[in-house]
């Protein structure tokens, strides 16, 4: 996902839904949900994964509580250039934590159809007995012919869920606390201060920062798309110049917003959904949600697939969060990325 700022789009939303799964599923990924929306019988160009080994390894991070919230201390591992730190705020394997997702990629080629219409129509024929114009009914079949253009979309199912596990702090605030949401609920620890350098964003590392005040998080997929925009525009333009935008979905993420598309990079499609209280996500509890796409004209698949998460912050005097805030009722706009981070080793969509 660019470092943009986002805009609700206002797609198509499916009202009611459920995320009961029927007993026939396929078994790709493991993940029951992710297998029965996006069959691998249904989808020829497919990618997705369950929780596997990450590479956020707690080894690295030393074993006191500080070192397990830091970002800049000398047992930290290099990545962890912002704050927070990783396992702070990451539905991650090594806390207890669970992530699994699915996306299928389908093309339709163009098809001419011929539609006949056929039925009883009256006209004026001369009666040579009579001698006078008389109506005739007669039975005629008109035929036309159009073409549907190709086609190509998909469906992109995530699924998250925050570990469980604590560990002791003996300095502030209560003696334990649930290590994979500090940085949304962690008020007793210093503040991770990001930092809004025009419509830019970045949290860097103070050492002890650890909490987000206000945060957000957003779940994204990365689906590698030939699009021949510099720059997407978040819009019907974008799958009219043959670029995949997302369509109706659905999430019980805490008051979920559709994140737009609008700035990014057509390298990819981020198929990203989020809340703004993430102070609400609760650990042990598994979040879905599930999207499709569709572009005009066909596909040709190949890349990989990335499953990334993203602790947000609001700025409600960004340039792009002026511009669109309260765009459709909610202030996806305003929201910008603090840090983010790879959730599982990305697939392949070939």
């Amino acid at each position: 996902m660019t470092n943009s700022a986002r805009i609700f789009t206002g797609l198509f939303f499916l009202i009611a839904f459920s995320f009961a799964v029927p007993s026939s599923t396929f078994a790709q990924t493991g993940d029951p949900v992710v297998d029965y929306y996006v069959p691998v019988t249904y989808y020829p160009y497919r990618a997705g994964s369950t929780t596997s080994p990450s590479n956020l390894q707690p080894s690295n991070y030393g074993t006191l509580g500080f070192q397990l919230i830091g970002c800049a201390y000398a047992s930290a591992p290099s990545w962890e250039d912002k704050c927070p730190s990783d396992l702070t705020f990451t539905p991650n394997a090594h806390t207890g934590g669970y992530q699994a997702y699915g996306v299928g990629v389908k093309n339709w080629p163009a098809e001419t159809r011929t539609i006949t219409d056929c039925g009883w129509e009256d006209t004026w024929v001369w009666d040579e007995e009579s001698h006078e114009w008389v109506i005739e009914w007669i039975y005629v079949c008109h035929g036309e012919t159009y073409t549907i253009p190709a086609e190509a979309g998909g469906y992109a199912v995530g699924r998250i869920k925050w570990g469980t596990t604590q560990f002791p702090w003996s300095i502030a605030g209560p003696p334990y606390h649930t290590l994979s949401t500090l940085a949304f609920k962690g008020s007793s620890f210093p503040p991770c201060n990001a930092v809004l350098a025009p419509d830019g964003e970045t949290a860097p590392c103070t050492g002890t920062g650890t909490y987000v005040a206000g945060a957000g998080y957003e779940d994204k997929l990365l689906i590698p798309d030939n699009c021949s925009l510099t720059q997407r525009t978040g819009t019907s333009a974008d799958q009219n110049a043959g670029c995949f935008l997302g369509g109706s979905w659905v999430s019980d993420l805490p008051s979920p917003y559709l994140d737009t598309t609008a700035t990014d990079a057509p390298a990819y499609f981020v198929a990203s959904v989020g809340t703004p209280n993430a102070a609400s996500l609760q650990a042990g509890v598994t979040y879905t949600w599930r999207m499709g796409f569709r572009q005009r004209g066909n596909e040709s698949v190949h890349g990989q697939v990335r499953h990334q998460g993203s602790i947000t912050k609001k700025f409600m005097n960004a340039a792009f969060c002026t511009l669109f805030s309260g765009t459709f009722g909610v202030n996806p706009s305003c929201y910008f990325n603090v840090d983010q981070v790879l959730l599982a080793p990305p697939d392949s969509l070939l």
